[in-house]
């Protein structure tokens, strides 16, 4: 048995490198109370899990099967939304800020 360089022990040799998984998202947006912004996280690799963190603001929603974010504000106000990664070995937690305007 080969050990590969994460560890992960098999048969034959091994050229795997696990590299963290990455969360892009644009600066803060800012929209308006009358907006519904919609985010997509393309899945650029099987065999990762996506989410968010924590508790969402009212009117949002994150649909893990399809990687989409809605949201419909309620409220004026800054809003904080943690979304997460997870390949299994190397989980990842990016922030993003939605801006409502009234």
């Amino acid at each position: 048995m080969d050990t590969d360089k994460q560890g992960v022990v098999g048969k034959g040799d091994y050229d795997y490198e696990n590299s963290r998984p990455a969360i892009v998202l644009d600066d803060a947006q800012n929209v308006e109370l009358t907006d519904e912004p919609e985010a997509v996280i393309e899945d650029l690799d099987e065999g990762l899990t996506y989410d968010v963190k924590g508790e969402l603001p009212a009117g949002a929603a994150f649909d893990e099967a399809n990687h989409t974010f809605t949201f419909t504000p309620e409220a004026a106000g800054e809003y904080e939304i943690v979304f997460t990664v997870d390949d299994g070995v190397i989980p990842v937690e990016k922030q993003g800020t939605i801006l409502v305007a009234e």
